[in-house]
């Protein structure tokens, strides 16, 4: 993490030594983009107006060589292609997500088959305590008793999951019974059903805390950097940016 942001007056990369300024494929500088990434996430910590009862987080786990950086032209062609900087699993857990959390909290931590074991560290790292495993099992949308299948090395990928942590003591505030198991449509790369953010109000209380986040939320603070372009804690009756182009919700 950063205390000051970066100087990239100079137009070169202190790291890499390359040029700071986008190229003709839109590509910037990546050791740059994530400084002033750190930096901004530290000045929305330090700047937060409460504390969470609830946060769920669906960090962007790093895949390497899994994902490839596409130009345009190659774009029809088979293979995974990620939209976003990814972030080592070190670095999710020193993001010190449990100064956010509200002494007794849930915690929902989304992650892929290839990175559960890793999870479980993050989960505990930011100091809840692992309690359920829960799997979303995506479906067509013409057919929602129809599994919908993608790309895998052995089996093929149909399913996302999420740990379910808490810290302290903290119960259900539902009665009615939640099972592990959702089956629900399959949604574009990293997009996350509404319905999971409706079971989540439904099992836990608030105030809630959505990190990662692609788009803000009613009656949710939100941070995320999925361009990193800007980032912020975004709710109805606040913004808590971190640096000066936070993308507000209209």
């Amino acid at each position: 993490m950063l205390d000051a942001k970066p100087d990239t007056d100079a137009g070169y990369c202190p790291e890499c030594g390359g040029e700071l300024a986008a190229n003709e494929h839109g590509q910037g500088c990546g050791w740059v983009a994530e400084q002033i990434a750190d930096h901004a996430y530290d000045v929305w910590k330090e700047n937060r107006v409460t504390h969470y009862r609830t946060i769920v987080a669906d960090p962007p786990w790093d895949y390497g060589s899994t994902f490839t950086k596409k130009l345009p032209h190659e774009r029809h062609q088979k293979g995974a292609e990620c939209p976003y900087p990814m972030m080592g699993t070190d670095a999710i857990c020193d993001l010190g997500v449990e100064a956010l959390a509200e002494d007794d909290a849930h915690l929902y931590l989304w992650t892929t088959i290839k990175f559960v074991e890793d999870a479980y560290r993050v989960c505990r790292a930011w100091g809840f305590r692992p309690a359920s495993f829960l799997t979303w099992t995506k479906t067509h949308h013409d057919d929602p008793a129809r599994v919908s299948m993608k790309v895998g090395h052995y089996f093929r990928g149909a399913t996302e999951h999420f740990i379910f942590g808490v810290r302290g003591s903290l119960d259900l505030q539902t009665k009615q019974g939640i099972p592990t198991g959702f089956l629900w449509p399959r949604l574009p790369h990293s997009v996350k059903p509404d319905a999971f953010f409706d079971m989540v109000e439904q099992a836990s209380p608030g105030p809630y805390l959505e990190m990662f986040s692609r788009r803000a939320r009613l009656g949710w603070d939100t941070w995320g950097d999925e361009a990193l372009h800007g980032t912020g804690a975004i709710s109805g009756d606040h913004t808590v940016t971190g640096s000066p182009e936070t993308e507000a919700a209209a």
